[in-house]
This record gives C-alpha cells, structure tokens and sequence, in this order.
C-alpha cells in the first residue's frame, strides 16, 4: 500500500471522468452502477438507523447517501466540479458535497458517527493517507464502512485502479488503532477489464473506532 506520483494519479481521475461522463442519462436510478450491490451488502447498518452525521468519502455523481438517514450528510469527492459541469445534478439532493481529495479532507477530527468509502481506496493517491483522514473525521465508538477491491501485484492494476494493495494491510491499519472489526468478508475474485489480471477479491468491512 504505497503513494503513486501526483502525475499517475491526475490520469486516473482523467479516465474516471471520461466514464462517469456517458452516464449522465442514467443518474435518475434509483440505484446507479453498482450502488445496489453495496447497499444491499451493508444495508442491516442502513435500514432503520439514523445518524447525526454520515460522511461519504468518494461520493461520485450518485453514492450512498440518498439511501441514509441522518440529520447531516456530506460527500466528498475531487472530481464533483467536473460532474456538475457534466449535468449532474446536485442541487435537489438531501445532503451536502464538497469538492475535496480523501487524502486532505476539510473536516474537523471526530466529526462523523458514520464514514463510509466504497469502491474509492483503490482510486486514490494515496491509500494510507486516505485510511488516515477516515479514521480522523469519524468519532469515538463511530462506525466506519469500507469497501475497496484488492490487488496484490502490477498486473491487476490499470489507468482506474492503480493502488496495489491488500486485505491484510487495511485490517492492519485498524487493528493498530484498536478498532474492533465487527464484520469481513473478502468476495471472490472479478474482472475489471479485458487484458488486465482479475483482482484478488473485494474486501467489504465494518469497524468501530474504540
């Protein structure tokens, strides 16, 4: 789990937008890309439950929070000018965006009772940075929802997905600062893209910060 250079890491936000940019028709879903398969993986933590405060890192064009009750919702994502501009449509959400990279986050230590990052960690720059920030914004006894997909060598890599990184080395992180893991799983192996190694698997984890 390392740091890629600033440059490398500007070319994967370039690909993302491009992607995100021929589904600007779709963004009235209920569910949009693979939203529905998080939320039904992590939803026991959804469904009647309420939050004071939930942070979404690496919200996209449309995450999780529309399926969230809480009295305040934020997303964060580097790319949300370039979504607007695309036609996105922000303004008749029920929660808060803010234009911002995981790794420097503009909140407050222990602002969140819930932080949530699906399918982000292994888009990013810097992976155990991002780790950092999530573990800082989100209170004492918050709980916090990860799902990142797993590479454990180059090959697996591509211009989307350019972190190699592990199972073990996220647990590890949390293990470190005394988290409790309350539930894991590691979901099979699945391909990206066609001449790209399969991933190892997916990792999907709930934690608490003790």
């Amino acid at each position: 789990m390392s740091k890629i250079p600033e440059a490398k890491w500007k070319r994967t936000q370039k690909a993302e937008a491009r992607y995100w940019a021929e589904l600007v028709d779709t963004q009235n879903e209920k569910f949009f890309e693979r939203t529905e398969e998080y939320y039904e993986h992590f939803k026991s933590h959804f469904s009647n439950c309420e939050y004071n405060t939930v942070v979404e890192f690496g919200c996209g064009p449309v995450g999780l929070l529309p399926h969230i009750k809480a009295r305040q919702k934020i997303g964060l994502d580097p790319l949300i000018l370039e979504y607007s501009r695309m036609g996105y449509d922000y303004i008749k959400r029920d929660y808060c965006i803010i234009n911002a990279k995981g790794e420097d986050v503009p909140l407050l230590d222990f602002y969140a009772d819930l932080v949530i990052c699906v399918n982000v960690i292994d888009h990013s720059n810097d992976p155990l940075k991002m780790l950092e920030e999530i573990y800082r914004v989100c209170k004492h006894n918050g709980k916090i929802i990860i799902s990142c997909d797993l590479r454990n060598q180059e090959s697996q890599t591509d211009t989307w997905h350019p972190i190699i990184i592990s199972a073990q080395e996220i647990k590890r992180f949390f293990k470190d600062r005394r988290c409790k893991i309350v539930s894991q799983e590691i979901l099979p192996p699945h391909r990206i893209m066609e001449g790209v190694d399969p991933t190892s698997g997916t990792l999907n984890i709930v934690v608490i910060k003790q």
